[in-house]
């Protein structure tokens, strides 16, 4: 899963990359996006044809932020079972695998 932020001349001068961190386990993706001063009705997480976007507005007196970020998901993610939370400025994320994408232990006998 790649993150990029928006794309060529979309982007406005208020825009910002948020600092995020990425990890990989049996379970799937793990994202952590550093989101101060943002708060949940302001932040849009979303997955159309297999992107996965955030847009994040974070409002401090009269200079608002736009945070973006986007990552195609790849064929073993599964964009249908994202679970996420903001909490105390970050967002957290875990992209699952798929199950026929996680690992199975076989038996010896």
């Amino acid at each position: 899963m790649n993150l990029n932020t928006c794309a060529g001349t979309a982007c406005a001068t208020r825009e910002s990359r948020p600092a995020y961190q990425t990890r990989e386990d049996d379970a799937g993706i793990h994202l952590e996006v550093a989101l101060p001063g943002v708060a949940k009705e302001d932040l849009k997480f979303s997955v159309l044809k297999g992107v996965l976007q955030l847009e994040a507005e974070r409002r401090d007196g009269g200079n608002p932020t736009t945070y973006r970020l986007s990552a195609q998901l790849g064929e073993r993610l599964d964009g249908e079972k994202i679970t996420a939370k903001l909490e105390n400025g970050v967002l957290t994320a875990l992209v699952p695998l798929r199950e026929e994408a996680q690992p199975k232990s076989i038996p010896v006998v």
